[in-house]
């Protein structure tokens, strides 16, 4: 899948000194989110993070999302080598879900996401939301790139 087949745009945010107008570029970009979500619901749904799993649960709660989350799989603080890039973490959201890690798809705004997916066997889209970030996600070898969550909620509805 490449980028254009998703929609994906090279548009970049307003440029300037106005950081409300970049935070609400940012927010616009996001909404998408639990539209997504709410059109996955046919498919398990894992967050796997570099983040501590406290604090992702703090976002899910404090977002309402928590409950089209089926499961959490964050860092451990004493096996640091076990956060992305390795496919540790993905992996092992795959065997709780009780499916093949090649059959899944991570969508991550980091290149350590995709290289992740990559290791696993799993399918990447890579999210730019911030400038900057959909060459590198490219170059990471994403199997696509967004720069708007929307875009992936319409993707996943003319598939469901």
């Amino acid at each position: 899948m490449r980028p254009a087949s998703l929609g994906a745009s090279r548009r970049s945010p307003p440029r300037g000194r106005d950081q409300g107008r970049t935070e609400r570029y940012r927010h616009s970009q996001s909404q998408g989110l639990p539209r997504c979500l709410r059109r996955c619901r046919s498919s398990p749904v894992a967050i796997v993070s570099n983040n501590c799993e406290a604090c992702v649960r703090a976002y899910l709660d404090h977002t309402g999302l928590s409950s089209q989350i089926q499961h959490i799989e964050a860092r451990d603080p004493a096996h640091v080598d076990r956060m992305k890039p390795s496919p540790y973490l993905l992996e092992q959201a795959a065997a709780v879900l009780r499916v093949d890690p090649r059959n899944t798809l991570l969508i991550g705004d980091q290149v350590s996401d995709v290289k992740a997916a990559i290791a696993a066997g799993a399918g990447s889209i890579g999210y730019a939301n911030k400038p900057g970030k959909a060459d590198d996600l490219e170059a990471a070898g994403a199997d696509a790139v967004i720069e708007d969550m929307n875009v992936l909620a319409a993707a996943v509805a003319g598939h469901s």
